[in-house]
């Protein structure tokens, strides 16, 4: 098995937030609910979604109860 690379990380963040914009628009949620389900606030929430911040693995798992789904459902 190959090591991992930043870009690797990268590329997995940029899909993890284009498939939550993706789902958020699927299931007709929008970006203040999951901020408030995930125990942050709009602003937080959008630095994540911008690669500005990183996500906790804690912010990880909410993400996806938020959704309904688990880590093995994972579509990125």
């Amino acid at each position: 098995m190959g090591r991992r690379t930043v870009e690797d990380t990268a590329t997995k963040v940029r899909r993890f937030n284009d498939w939550i914009r993706g789902e958020l628009k699927r299931q007709k949620k929008n970006q203040t609910e999951l901020a408030y389900y995930i125990g942050t606030d709009q602003s937080g929430l959008s630095l994540r979604m911008n690669e500005k911040r990183t996500w906790t693995l804690k912010e990880y798992f909410n993400v996806l109860e938020f959704f309904g789904k688990s880590a093995e459902d994972a579509e990125w």
